[in-house]
């Protein structure tokens, strides 16, 4: 049982400001501590499993209460040592100091807890793929601007705040990446222009992405500009364009690994690194990734999984799941939310062994991904996938009728009801959900219960020192 020793308060209760000495029992989805405290569930913002801490309480809710470390007393058993000179201050990984082994008991608890408690189903649960690379495996970053001149800043964000905290250097990714960051904050300095102040919506610099592919040559640099006026109508005029003509030129010409330099613009106040717009493009504006001998190109706006080659073991974890073989090769496969064409084309091509009539149809509402999907498909010789352009939503409409097997992969907010609706009457033999978040995972699969039953499902990590986890969750219609 958890220890516990009341420092402030009277009483078996809990009131805010009280603080409490506990055993982190074990870790929340989002990566909280969970603690036990006077037969209350109490959340602590950080902490591993096994670690004895002090904690004081800021929240207090009939069922669960809330609480901040304050000191570690006793190391978890579990604990390592960071690499990291900014793990303790950067919020971009947050379990380095946890032993990775641990980290994948953690997600396989995470996946299990979420669909035994949040959806009521009882299903297999087997051990996460590991990553096979824990450090330089991104191939894409995001860095946010502060300040201005010599004081700009360009790195991540600080833990729990949306201050920006210089990075020189981050193991995620590999260290040309990291000199070009630094050498873009350099440039872009010397300009005077200050950062994006989200709450003044002013400023120049928002954001910048670095991309990199894991198996081709070249660096795909991004920077997103905001849509202060710098002369001109539509609040991102000549100005800005040319001086950031002239740092893509100017970076360019330092570091030849970067191929491509893309200017974008955002003009909305949410902060995400996402261009509504392309300003300019110096060199070329598309990288290409090969997972499991199938080619796949895309540009600065396009999503592709971070980690590469994880990606690859989730895809093929996709298909498995599938259960496409001799005794399983319907004449229609839908793929849902298909992005770029990435798990589309590993079903393209198995299927197309198995039956010369059948047809893969991907579904998916960025136009920019459906043209990069076309091509992908076409360059690979997969002649048996098309590709559809249309709100989720409304868009199941538009699919071949009568698919024998749907695997969707939504983004973190899960599927719409009404996609969940449409599954249902489409009433495919097999469904495979691939997810990145275990609550909406359950949500949906709760939904989908009436009319499927799930069969299997297998975690896979593809963001080692972080609670993030992908699923592979295997689904039979039930007759």
């Amino acid at each position: 049982m958890t220890e516990v020793s009341r420092k402030t308060a009277a009483g078996p209760g809990l009131a805010p400001g009280d603080e409490v000495e506990c055993v982190v029992d074990r870790l929340a989805l989002e990566g909280r501590g969970v603690a036990r405290v006077h037969g209350l569930v109490l959340f602590t913002d950080r902490g591993l499993p096994g670690e004895r801490v002090r904690a004081r309480v800021t929240r207090v809710r009939k069922r669960f209460a809330e609480a901040e470390v304050t000191a570690t007393l006793a190391p978890s058993p579990r604990a390592v040592e960071a690499p990291c000179p900014h793990f303790a201050q950067c919020g971009g990984c947050t379990w380095q100091d946890l032993d990775y082994a641990a980290q994948l008991d953690c997600k396989r608890g995470f996946v299990a807890d979420a669909l035994a408690r949040l959806a009521k189903i009882d299903c297999p649960t087997d051990a996460p793929l590991a990553s096979p690379r824990l450090y330089g495996f991104r191939n894409k970053m995001e860095f946010s601007f502060a300040g201005r001149g010599d004081s700009l800043v360009l790195g991540l964000r600080r833990r729990a705040s949306h201050e920006v905290l210089a990075v020189p250097g981050c193991l995620l990714m590999e260290a040309p990446c990291a000199e070009v960051v630094t050498a873009l904050r350099g440039i872009l300095a010397r300009t005077g222009l200050p950062a994006w102040h989200a709450g003044r919506r002013e400023g120049a610099w928002r954001f910048a992405v670095v991309r990199r592919s894991a198996t081709a040559p070249g660096l795909l640099v991004q920077l997103i500009v905001g849509p202060t006026g710098q002369g001109g109508p539509d609040g991102a005029g000549a100005g800005l364009e040319e001086i950031g003509r002239r740092a893509g030129e100017e970076l360019m010409a330092a570091f030849p690994q970067v191929t491509g330099f893309v200017l974008g613009l955002r003009a909305s106040a949410a902060q995400v690194a996402y261009a509504e717009r392309t300003l300019l493009t110096l060199g070329q504006d598309e990288l290409r990734e090969t997972l499991d001998g199938l080619t796949y190109s895309f540009s600065a706006g396009s999503f592709f999984q971070t980690n590469t080659r994880a990606a690859e073991l989730l895809y093929r974890a996709a298909l498995e799941a599938s259960g496409l073989g001799p005794d399983f090769a319907p004449r229609t496969v839908w793929d849902l939310y298909a992005g770029c064409g990435g798990i589309t084309l590993f079903l393209a091509r198995t299927l197309a062994a198995l039956r010369p009539d059948a047809t893969v149809a991907g579904l998916e509402s960025g136009r920019a991904a459906v043209r990069e999907a076309r091509a992908n498909g076409q360059a690979n010789g997969l002649a048996n996938c098309a590709f559809t352009c249309a709100d989720l939503r409304a868009g199941l409409a538009q699919l071949p009728p009568g698919p024998g097997l749907v695997v969707a992969d939504p983004p973190r907010g899960g599927m719409h009801a009404d996609v969940v609706r449409g599954l249902l009457q489409a009433a495919p033999e097999r469904l495979v959900y691939v997810s990145c978040d275990p609550a909406t995972l359950a949500r949906d699969a709760a939904a989908l219960a009436p009319g499927f039953a799930p069969v299997r499902a297998l975690p896979v990590d593809l963001f080692p020192h972080t609670p993030h986890v992908e699923c592979v969750l295997a689904l039979r219609r039930r007759d």
